[in-house]
């Protein structure tokens, strides 16, 4: 009991110090701030460069064309007609909104690739040379796409074939006017996608056709019917795969799925997975794998990737497409909210616990070595009490201290974020994959899980400042010490994951930010080849039981020289 009451006045010795109060104020003001610029800087992202670089742009087509406009020459005609074309294109663009419609971003693309092979025609029709105009272009800036195939087909084409094209052109400049800046939307836009899906099924099914009625002529070799087979089931995978595609875009047209929704964000990764690797996850033979373009990328890095090795790393990045599919599918299905939102947010704010470090290094840099500084080391110690009581006390005030502030921290991001980002983002479950099920996992869980990993390593630090400031009492070594290892490591760790040498392996360079090795899925993967392919065994359990054991050799060195300390001259 009376250790435990040695605790409590070392505690409340730590909240007598106004520093203490000041430097938490400013610890949760960081944290605030920190949480709070994301939403910021999410704003100032939407900020719309395209109306100030359109503004900058006609100003210089304007510049450009100022001597031109009073001649009145041919050439001079021409380079004020396409400039003039070119402006009015640009001014459309301030009302198309395309920073807040990411779809009319690319669209736009297509649009001007329209309008400028509408141009050509014009100007091929008023008798300008294509020689002619690929000058005038050049002179303003290269602001059009010269179709050359377009311009060389012009003399040979008939006059009917002409207007077909033509009128071709303007149908389509007239749809996509009207998406980019009529009152369409983007479910009118994404008819518009599953109207092209739907053209390119039919055309694959008439391909399918007529190679089946090429597999049944008897003229046909053997060869070639092996080669039309292969083709047909090409043809046949990508009909599955627009189908499903075309599923998505009207589930999203049924659903009205915004473009700012979360959902859309997680269908997008749906469809971008059946144009990609839906059943093109293949893993090369032993043959190609010592082949292919990927075992000599290793060979020019000088790294022995063997087969076995090549085999399991490609089944692990597939199993990963494969689970992140699977998750996608489940949370449209039950409709659990993934994405930016708060949660993943604050799962990713490993910049909590280097404020969490630093707060408590100082205190812990502080709480032995300002006892010798200020002389009050004598006044402890003529207490009847032990000094490994003294230190035990002042090291479990320290580390309680530790995990207040870690909570505090915690709860002001959990507000932070969700006034944010919004509260009701908490309420969804988190998801995890194992043995190929789907299980869903309380968010507060998967909090308590990165938390408890992340704030060993921080507790090794805080122990060596603890250490530092009893052996050598010097509060500005114990402080800047332990802050130098705990920044600059992360440094170290991010360079080892990009030049990964073995022997660093089996130091703590690779476990100074553990939250990396739970959170950050990027890490987590190429942590995961890095073992296979350097032949290391980086884990969490290897990094937290480095962090135990240099604990318990920094510990006792503290408590023996502690111990063995001659006061009287300090």
């Amino acid at each position: 009991m009376k250790i435990l009451k040695m605790i409590k006045s070392e505690f409340i010795k730590i909240f007598a110090r106004k520093s203490t109060w000041v430097i938490l104020t400013i610890a949760i003001l960081i944290t605030v701030a920190g949480f709070s610029l994301n939403k910021i800087f999410d704003r100032i992202s939407e900020y719309d460069y395209y109306k100030e670089m359109t503004k900058w742009e006609v100003q210089n087509l304007k510049d450009i064309t100022t001597g031109y406009r009073e001649k009145n020459d041919k050439y001079s005609k021409l380079i004020v007609q396409m400039a003039d074309y070119r402006i009015e294109s640009l001014n459309q663009i301030k009302d198309m909104d395309i920073v807040h419609n990411e779809w009319k971003n690319g669209l736009y693309g297509e649009y001007e690739d329209t309008r400028d092979k509408l141009l050509l025609l014009s100007l091929l029709k008023s008798g300008y040379k294509l020689s002619d105009i690929q000058k005038a272009n050049m002179e303003l800036g290269d602001n059009f796409y010269i179709d050359e195939e377009l311009a060389i087909n012009y003399d040979i084409m008939t006059k009917k074939e002409l207007e077909e094209y033509e009128k071709k052109l303007n149908n389509e400049n007239d749809e996509l006017n009207g998406l980019l800046l009529g009152d369409k939307g983007y479910s009118d836009y994404l008819a518009r996608e599953i109207k092209n899906d739907k053209r390119n099924i039919e055309e694959d099914k008439k391909k399918i056709d007529n190679n089946n009625k090429l597999i049944n002529n008897k003229n046909t070799s053997k060869e070639e019917k092996q080669n039309l087979e292969k083709s047909n089931n090409e043809l046949n995978l990508d009909v599955e795969k627009l189908e499903n595609i075309i599923y998505w875009k009207n589930y999203m047209i049924d659903n009205n799925v915004k473009e700012k929704d979360w959902k859309h964000q997680v269908i997008d990764e749906i469809i971008e997975y059946y144009g990609s690797s839906y059943k093109n996850l293949t893993t090369f033979t032993e043959d190609e794998y010592y082949k292919s373009e990927e075992y000599a990328e290793c060979k020019r890095q000088k790294l022995n990737v063997s087969y076995d090795d090549y085999v399991k790393i490609s089944t692990k990045r597939n199993e990963n497409i494969e689970n992140k599919f699977k998750t996608n599918v489940y949370v449209i299905e039950h409709n659990i909210k993934i994405g930016d939102g708060s949660r993943e947010i604050l799962k990713s704010s490993s910049f909590v616990f280097e404020i969490v470090a630093i707060v408590t290094i100082i205190i812990a840099g502080t709480i032995v070595a300002r006892e010798f500084s200020t002389g009050t080391i004598r006044m402890l110690l003529i207490r009847p009490v032990k000094r490994w009581k003294i230190l035990t006390a002042k090291l479990c005030a320290v580390l309680i201290f530790m995990l207040i502030l870690t909570i505090l921290l915690f709860i002001a991001s959990y507000i932070t974020t969700g006034i944010c980002y919004g509260f009701e983002d908490y309420n969804a479950l988190d998801l995890i994959i194992k043995n190929s099920k789907i299980i869903e996992k309380q968010f507060i869980l998967t909090m308590l899980k990165i938390y408890g990993i992340s704030i060993i390593s921080v507790t090794f630090f805080v122990i060596f400042a603890f250490a530092l400031s009893t052996v050598i009492r010097s509060v500005a070594a114990a402080i800047a010490l332990p802050i130098a290892g705990i920044l600059g490591g992360q440094l170290v760790q991010s360079i080892f994951f990009a030049f990964p040498k073995v022997w660093l392996s089996y130091t703590p360079a690779p476990y100074i930010a553990l939250s990396k090795l739970v959170c950050d899925s990027y890490t987590v993967e190429t942590l995961y080849e890095m073992n296979i392919i350097q032949h290391m065994n980086i884990s969490i359990l290897n990094g937290s039981l480095m962090y135990l054991a240099l604990a318990m050799i920094i510990i006792p060195i503290t408590y023996v020289v502690f111990n063995k300390m001659d006061i009287k001259n300090q």
